[in-house]
């Protein structure tokens, strides 16, 4: 799951990001929606462990939304440390 430092210290910032066009390196990805987390956020990938508080905090605190969806506008390569811009 790729990770966007932003400098910014708000919390969420990608919900404000849904409908836009977010351009890293090459790459060109739409912004479709928030992401509406299931039970599968509850286990721990390496060791299959279930954490039902993990959901729970979700809800709670977002409405069980955790990220967005983004759909490929231009295709094309992205390395760390490429810059990231939002075109609105």
């Amino acid at each position: 799951m790729p990770v966007i430092e932003t400098g910014d210290s708000a919390p969420f910032l990608e919900d404000g990001w849904v409908g836009a066009i977010l351009r890293i390196g090459a790459l060109r990805r739409r912004l479709d929606k928030r992401d509406k987390r299931c039970v599968v956020v509850n286990t721990d990938p390496s060791d299959l462990t279930a954490n039902v508080n993990v959901l729970r905090a979700i809800a709670q605190d977002r409405g069980t939304h955790f990220g967005v969806y983004g759909s490929t506008v231009e295709p094309g390569e992205i390395a760390v440390g490429d810059p990231v811009l939002i075109e609105c």
